[in-house]
C-alpha cells in the first residue's frame, strides 16, 4: 500500500449557493451541461494561473462533491501565492456565470486522494463557512496574516493585504477580493474600459430588483452591492458609472487595516 502523508495544507471549502435545489430540479441532460460548466470554470481558472506562474498543476487537489468543492495544496511558502491567486480566479469566473460562492480558507492537517478526504483543515473551513461566511464571500482567517508575517517575505505580505483580501468593517471578517481579478484595463482588449466591473454591477442590480421581496436572497445581493461599491470607490473614486445606485443599507468595507 502506498504510504499516506497527513501534512499541513492550505485548504478551501467552497459552497455553490443555490445549487442543491438546482441539482434536485434538473433533467439528466441539463445535469450533464451543468457538470461540464462547473468543470470548465475550474479549468479556466487553473489555465489563467498557469499563464502567469510556473508551477505544477498537479500540486493542487480539487474535489467537487454535490454542491461543494475542496481545494488543497501542500503548505509551503512557494505554494502560498498560487493558492491565494487560484481562489479569487475561481470565484470571479463562477460569478461571471451567475454562480455565487461562499466558503472559507484554512491551514491544517489534510489528506485527500481520488476516493476520500480526511482533513482537520477542511472541517475547520466548513465550520467557518457554515457559521461566519453568511454572504457570498470566501473568508480568510486572521491567522493567515500571522502566517505571512512570520513565514513569507514583505512582497507576499503586501499581496495579501492589497491584492487578495478585503474586509467587512461591520463584522471584521476578511474575505477573498475577487473583484481585484476583474481588471479595468486589458492589454489584449484595448477598449475594455472596465467591462467586467460593469457586467458585475448590472448583474447585482438585476438580482436586487428581482429579489426585493425575498429578504433572505436580497440581503446577499445587498452585501455584494456594498462590496462592489466600496471597491470601486476606493480604486476609481471619480468614475461614478461603476457605482450601484440602489436603495440599500450601507455596510462599511475596505482594504485590510484601513478604517
Amino acid at each position: 500500500m502506498k504510504s499516506i502523508s497527513y501534512e499541513n495544507h492550505f485548504v478551501a471549502f467552497v459552497d455553490i449557493l443555490g445549487y442543491a435545489n438546482l441539482i434536485d430540479s434538473v433533467s439528466d441532460k441539463e445535469a450533464i451541461t451543468l457538470i461540464q460548466k462547473l468543470d470548465s470554470l475550474i479549468k479556466k481558472s487553473i489555465d489563467e494561473l498557469k499563464s502567469l506562474n510556473k508551477w505544477n498543476e498537479n500540486s493542487f487537489q480539487i474535489n467537487l462533491f454535490s454542491d461543494c468543492f475542496c481545494i488543497s495544496i501542500l503548505k509551503s511558502r512557494r505554494n502560498f501565492d498560487p493558492f491565494m491567486q487560484l481562489i479569487p480566479r475561481i470565484q470571479k469566473n463562477f460569478h461571471q456565470e451567475g454562480i455565487l460562492l461562499r466558503g472559507s480558507l484554512a491551514i491544517g492537517k489534510h489528506y485527500s486522494n481520488d476516493r476520500l478526504i480526511f482533513s482537520k483543515a477542511l472541517v475547520e473551513a466548513y465550520r467557518n463557512e457554515s457559521s461566519k461566511a453568511i454572504y457570498p464571500r470566501i473568508l480568510i482567517p486572521r491567522y493567515f496574516i500571522k502566517y505571512v508575517n512570520e513565514e513569507c517575505d514583505y512582497d507576499e505580505q503586501i499581496w495579501l493585504r492589497e491584492t487578495y483580501s478585503w474586509e467587512d468593517k461591520t463584522d471584521r471578517q476578511i474575505f477573498i477580493d475577487y473583484i481585484n481579478f476583474m481588471p479595468y484595463d486589458r492589454t489584449d482588449e484595448p477598449n475594455h474600459n472596465g467591462k467586467d466591473l460593469i457586467i458585475h454591477k448590472n448583474y447585482i442590480l438585476e438580482m436586487l430588483t428581482k429579489h426585493r421581496d425575498n429578504s433572505k436572497i436580497f440581503l446577499k445581493f445587498e452585501w455584494l452591492a456594498n462590496y462592489h461599491n466600496s471597491w470601486c470607490l476606493h480604486f476609481y473614486p471619480k468614475n461614478k458609472k461603476q457605482k450601484i445606485d440602489y436603495e440599500i443599507n450601507e455596510i462599511r468595507m475596505g482594504p485590510l487595516f484601513h478604517k
